[in-house]
């Protein structure tokens, strides 16, 4: 599973879960893979390896966070799960 995680393009983070310290570096709408008559938003990070990861929210409320740490250190914590899932975005130091 670990190796799965590590080789994976996307960020997954589980209800309850923060992420390691990322730097946000593009944010663009996609069509969204289940649905491409909708959007989605496609956050591009670069972790602290030098790797990106994506991490995908239709989440208008993450947008309004994302927004706001552009190029900067960050860290997304989740709780929740399905429509339920909330997003915190917090500076990292």
């Amino acid at each position: 599973k670990e190796m799965a995680i590590k080789n994976s393009k996307f960020l997954k983070l589980e209800d309850g879960e923060t992420s390691p310290v990322v730097k946000l570096i593009e944010c663009k709408a996609v069509p969204q893979q289940r649905d491409p008559e909708k959007e989605t938003f496609r956050y591009t990070l670069e972790m602290v390896d030098g790797s990106k990861k994506f991490l995908e929210s239709t989440s208008n409320g993450l947008l309004r966070k994302m927004a706001d740490v552009m190029n900067k250190k960050i860290q997304i914590y989740r709780e929740g799960e399905g429509p339920e899932t909330r997003y915190d975005v917090l500076l990292a130091e």
